[in-house]
């Protein structure tokens, strides 16, 4: 548990819960949830497994034979197993971990409904009130709310008004009605969001560096196997990097140091260390005169070392794609028809750019930027990109890859890939960038991924691209199956309901 250890124990979070300790103790603890959100977020998902736990032990007790139900026994390892997948430190036995984490709740679930037996049992007596004298009463008066962050940040709290757009062009208002129906969410219900999503991603990178154990996922989905050409693309990149190729070019750089990651998970701490924290320190020096579309990218591919490392990375993340939301959301002068865009919604950014900022914004709460912020600038971002493939006079399959992959959350997924029917992935060549957004957009229980899995060992065939962005676009769609967000999360999924109904 990362409740402050030291300054709380468990034991007094679950009486905190259970309504115990005395006004003191529990004055002491509502501080300690008010200052840290992570205490507040563990001490909310411990009152709803205490609530879970309730529910259970009221089937229970309401059961003539006390046999606990399928359904029940289900919910209870499900939620006990995802609970150890997203918190279990690497260098313990997950075995080990989750058959104590079993006997725990089992107990626990045990004693609650022996409690709840009880209390039905005994009658209700109503227990005599002490008079408190005045002091006391004064004392116990609950503190003064804490500010708001817009309260404090004057500019904040305009950036989050609804009624000031970036963009007053009509053809803009037109593409951001679709996403009327979305409204300003709660500041910890998103971060929660984007929390849970940061722990799948890292629990994700976990898995990937087993080969053994994400070649039997792909093997038991039958995925084609393309280990050998992402080994000889991944090498015939390092080589042109080492050369300088692409060093000069954030989108370049960003889409290398990303490729070469998705490829081999381990390539951080392998030999090809050094030219990736050279890569990635161009970047980072490179950030502070960064803006629109070259600062996306670069943040692209930060993202997915703050993913993996977390620490300073992550604090970097959080400070410059904050300024990356206020840069979307901020007026221009004069707003109105016809006025300069934000640099983000330009004509300019190039569509791959649009699609990396809603990647970024997404995932930026669970590093530190206001919800409310990254989710309004994302919605402006996702208003732009709808634009344009509004205002296109062609087909255009790079705009509906941009939209599944950065903003697949928010629109009619359904919608999209009808539209996608009649572009084969070879067809979206020589776009390479489409190509990769296409594929990460495409895993198990999603349309077309059959089809698609077909189509790859053709692209695994197809000759290296001439340029070095191309070449690793094209290595990181080889490599989705097993890299792409999300993508080992369902065959993990997938995996275990096998591995259940084999065992029945």
């Amino acid at each position: 548990m990362s409740l402050e250890p030291g300054r709380v124990s468990t034991g007094e979070v679950f009486d905190h819960l259970l309504g115990e300790g005395d006004s003191k103790e529990r004055q002491a603890m509502r501080r300690l949830v008010a200052d840290s959100p992570e205490a507040a977020l563990e001490m909310a998902e411990l009152g709803l497994l205490l609530e879970s736990f309730r529910a259970d032990a009221r089937e229970i007790a309401a059961s003539e034979d006390l046999a606990v139900s399928p359904e029940l026994s289900l919910r209870l390892r499900f939620a006990i197993q995802r609970r150890a997948n997203l918190r279990s430190p690497e260098t313990l036995s997950i075995r080990g971990e989750l058959s104590r984490v079993v006997q725990v709740a089992a107990m626990m679930l045990l004693l609650l409904s022996l409690v709840q037996t009880l209390r039905n049992l005994l009658p209700a007596t109503a227990e005599p009130l002490e008079a408190l004298p005045l002091s006391s009463m004064v004392l116990a008066a609950p503190p003064a709310p804490l500010p708001r962050p817009e309260d404090v940040d004057a500019e904040l709290g305009q950036l989050l008004d609804i009624t000031r757009l970036p963009v007053a062009d009509a053809s803009f208002l037109r593409s951001l009605e679709q996403y009327s129906a979305f409204t300003l969410p709660g500041d910890a219900a998103t971060w929660m969001h984007a929390e849970n999503l940061l722990h799948s991603l890292r629990e994700e990178q976990r898995l990937r560096r087993s080969m053994a154990q994400r070649q039997q996922f792909l093997s038991l989905l039958g995925s084609p196997d393309l280990g050998d050409r992402v080994k000889t693309l991944a090498a015939d990149i390092v080589q042109r990097a080492q050369a300088g190729e692409g060093g000069d070019d954030v989108a370049s750089n960003s889409l290398v140091l990303r490729a070469l990651l998705a490829a081999d998970p381990n390539a951080w701490d392998g030999q090809h260390g050094p030219l990736l924290r050279e890569r990635a320190g161009q970047l980072v020096s490179a950030l502070p005169a960064l803006q629109g579309g070259e600062l996306a990218r670069a943040l692209a591919a930060l993202n997915d070392l703050a993913v993996i490392h977390g620490g300073v990375m992550g604090e970097l993340v959080h400070k410059h794609a904050d300024r990356l939301a206020r840069e979307v959301l901020r007026q221009s002068q004069p707003a109105g028809p016809g006025a300069e865009r934000p640099e983000l919604l330009s004509w300019r950014t190039p569509v791959a750019a649009l699609a990396d900022a809603g990647q970024v914004l997404r995932l930026a709460p669970a590093f530190g930027v206001h919800s409310g912020l990254a989710f309004r600038a994302r919605l402006m971002v996702a208003a732009h990109l709808g634009e344009r493939l509004a205002m296109s006079d062609q087909e255009s399959p790079d705009l509906c890859a941009a939209q599944l992959y950065g903003f697949g959350d928010l629109v009619d997924r359904s919608r999209v890939d009808r539209d996608l029917l009649l572009w084969p992935a070879r067809r979206l060549l020589p776009d390479y960038e489409a190509l990769f957004q296409l594929s990460w957009s495409k895993y198990p229980a999603r349309n077309g991924w059959a089809e698609f899995q077909l189509e790859l060992r053709g692209l695994a065939a197809a000759r290296t691209p001439l340029r070095i962005d191309d070449a690793a676009a094209l290595l990181l769609c080889l490599s989705s199956n097993f890299a792409a967000p999300g993508a080992l999360g369902v065959v993990q999924l997938s995996v275990q309901q096998l591995t259940a109904q084999s065992g029945s």
